[in-house]
């Protein structure tokens, strides 16, 4: 069974899952799972959340220039998306 991977386009940004070359250097067949990856993170931050206190996760990375990167999930009452 093909080992499968997922990347990011440099150029489109498009996400895409499918098998690579033996060398890993080139897609041999490919999909693009953008929207569907998108989607299954935010679901699974989504879960984590709602076991939180403060109805918030996420995970955070160290960048080479000192600096962080977060992707967080925050669940907001109905009472705050009305009227937005």
């Amino acid at each position: 069974m093909p080992e499968y991977h997922l990347g990011v386009s440099p150029i489109t940004n498009t996400i895409y899952a499918g098998t690579l070359n033996k060398a890993k250097t080139m897609w041999l067949n490919k999909s693009d799972v953008t929207d569907e990856a998108v989607a299954c993170v935010r679901d699974h931050l989504k879960r984590l959340a709602d076991d939180e206190p403060d109805s918030k996760f996420g995970y955070e990375w160290d960048l080479k220039d000192g600096g962080k990167v977060q992707l967080l999930v925050k669940i907001l009452p109905k009472e705050e998306t009305e009227n937005a």
